[in-house]
């Protein structure tokens, strides 16, 4: 009896240290980054707009991209290329204006794609805090807008877990019977078989 308790106790004790090594697990989650949506605004036009504009209230040193899309692609159009601008007006009235350079998809005339080129990749960082005015508008007016939506780019710090912390509690009790058992094993006294006289 002693010999089991022992042991018993002792494979309780192991299991009760597992336990707190387990709880002691470190899960690193790493800066993920985010995009929130800032503005939009969607054309009232079943066949587009020839400009859309959009009033974002941005922080300073917020990064924001712009996304639109289109409802006509011009076919046949004498130039290679069209041209689409945009004015970006900050919080002190401040205009800017930027511009993508768009070529025909060769592998689907119905489709441009934004081509090398151009002073910016419609991304950019506000400077100021406040509300700014953005319009997008392309050079050829059968190119409507139909969407222009103003994307905020923010990256979530990283975060470190212990997903196994529980398993502490869960080892108090463990380890206290593996002691209590270990205990019980070493110091209980073993029992003594009594010898029987016999009566000659």
């Amino acid at each position: 009896m002693k010999a089991i308790a022992l042991a018993f106790g002792i494979l309780i004790l192991f299991l009760g240290f597992v336990l707190v090594a387990a709880s002691q697990s470190v899960v690193e989650v790493p800066p993920q980054p985010k995009q929130t949506k800032a503005d939009e605004v969607i054309s009232p036009n079943a066949m587009g707009s020839e400009s859309l504009t959009v009033n974002p209230n941005l922080t300073a040193g917020q990064v924001f991209k712009l996304d639109y899309a289109f409802r006509n692609f011009p076919q046949n159009y004498p130039e290679d290329y069209i041209i689409i601008y945009t004015n970006l007006t900050d919080p002190l009235g401040n205009l800017t204006q930027r511009y993508i350079i768009m070529i025909p998809n060769p592998q689907n005339p119905y489709q441009w794609v934004k081509a090398p080129g151009g002073d910016w990749n419609e991304t950019s960082v506000a400077n100021l805090t406040g509300i700014y005015r953005i319009t997008v508008f392309p050079e050829v007016s059968v190119m409507n807008l139909t969407r222009l939506t103003v994307w905020v780019s923010e990256i979530i710090e990283g975060k470190t877990l212990y997903p196994y912390s529980y398993m502490f509690y869960v080892s108090i009790p463990v380890v206290g019977a593996g002691v209590v058992l270990s205990a019980y094993g070493v110091l209980s006294k073993t029992r003594r078989a009594k010898r029987v006289r016999r009566e000659k």
